[in-house]
């Protein structure tokens, strides 16, 4: 017992050390890419204290379930248990019934359909008493290169003397994650979404914020798109 505390406390330290430079430049993308084909499902972790926060990745093992294997544009699919809830709190009650909250993070290498009829299959063949309930958050949408995906970055390069590169939306890393985008939900209804905003390092903790320093370049970048889109 003491072997496997001790080798949790190191892969804790491991798991919150910064990386080698500030800016992993797409590593994280590009290794969460490498590894999907081999089962691999990677997911992003923010750790650290509030004035020391690192990203990194946590990788798990299919197990030999692969979805699909993803494409240029988005990982693979995964298959994520959210919560599992059974009992009513009494010590003495054995459980009639287990509640598991599950999700898929899938490309658009899969349909909701597809895969609903996957996991039905894998309930019926353990031979599982089970009853589910479907909901669909949101369908993986592809932005292809056009004059609208062009626009913003060439108000950024003429704005901050940076191109931007376009790639699948992650609202921690910016790079090929396959986090949740909100532009989900109007892609059924527009040929191309774009998304840019300011650094959001911090987006969705506690202490969630933007630098004051950024907000007059954003502005001069989403005067030049308009420009650009309108004359």
């Amino acid at each position: 017992m003491t072997d496997d505390l001790a080798t949790l406390r190191l892969l804790e330290q491991l798991i919150a050390s910064p990386p080698v430079t500030p800016d992993d430049a797409g590593c994280q993308g590009l290794v969460t890419a490498r590894r999907a084909p081999l089962g691999f499902a990677c997911e992003t972790l923010v750790c650290g204290p509030d004035d020391f926060r690192v990203t990194n990745l946590w990788a798990v093992h299919s197990g030999g379930m692969v979805w699909d294997n993803g494409n240029g544009h988005f990982p693979a699919t995964t298959w994520q248990v959210s919560n599992i809830h059974a009992g009513t709190g009494a010590l003495n009650v054995i459980s009639g019934a287990v509640v598991v909250d599950c999700n898929f993070r899938f490309s658009t290498d899969s349909t909701p359909d597809q895969l609903k009829a996957r996991l039905e299959a894998v309930l019926q063949r353990h031979g599982l008493d089970h009853q589910l309930a479907w909901t669909l958050g949101g369908s993986p949408f592809l932005t292809r290169p056009g004059t609208p995906s062009a626009a913003p970055g060439n108000a950024i390069e003429t704005e901050c003397g940076i191109r931007p590169v376009q790639s699948a939306t992650s609202e921690t890393t910016g790079d090929t994650t396959g986090d949740t985008s909100d532009g989900r939900c109007i892609a059924p209804f527009c040929e191309q979404v774009v998304e840019f905003g300011p650094i959001n390092a911090t987006i969705h903790q506690i202490d969630d914020c933007v630098r004051g320093a950024d907000i007059a370049p954003l502005t001069n970048i989403d005067r030049r798109t308009l420009e650009a889109l309108l004359t």
